[in-house]
């Protein structure tokens, strides 16, 4: 079976005021689960690869925690194969 190449990207984060963090929790669903977080400071970008089945389910869920100004955040996955 071949596989794909997913690619999750944070692509921005944008904060008025404050340089507060913001938590992703992304779910790699394959045939066993598992989870991958990390913290995100304010205004930056981050690019991760997760290798993936042909019609493998991906779940993505995202925390902004400790933010009194509105925030924008974004997420992109793309076939890289």
């Amino acid at each position: 079976m071949e596989a794909l190449r997913a690619a999750l990207c944070v692509l921005s984060v944008f904060v008025a005021v404050l340089p507060e963090r913001l938590v992703v929790l992304a779910s790699f669903s394959q045939s066993v689960d598992s989870d991958f977080t990390f913290t995100l400071p304010a205004g930056r970008k981050e690019c991760f690869y997760q290798t993936m089945k042909k019609d493998a389910s991906l779940e993505i869920e995202y925390q902004v925690v400790k933010i009194r100004v509105a925030v924008t955040m974004s997420y992109e996955t793309r076939d890289i194969s």
